[in-house]
């Protein structure tokens, strides 16, 4: 004769206990990583300048056709990268 006895992980206080580790866990990634959620400062000096510059360039390639807008969040990522490597903010 088969028994029907459940183990404590098959309640429902088993699976309570283990959705609030799972909601703990998250909440603490999300404490850890709070700087790289929330957006950055606005860039100053030098750094602003080449930003400026740069992404002047996408702009005016969207508005003279050479560029796909799709294209351009690729070039806007590529030009900020550029000006952070040469231009340091201050």
């Amino acid at each position: 004769m088969a028994r029907n006895r459940r183990t404590f992980l098959d309640t429902v206080w088993a699976r309570l206990i283990a959705g609030l580790v799972a909601a703990s866990v998250s909440g603490l990634l999300v404490w850890i990583n709070r700087d790289a959620l929330t957006s950055s400062p606005a860039a100053t000096g030098p750094l602003a300048e080449c930003l400026a510059e740069r992404l002047g360039h996408v702009d005016k390639m969207i508005d003279d056709g050479v560029v796909k807008p799709g294209q351009a969040s690729e070039f806007r990522i590529r030009a900020r990268q550029f000006c952070e490597q040469t231009a340091p903010a201050e």
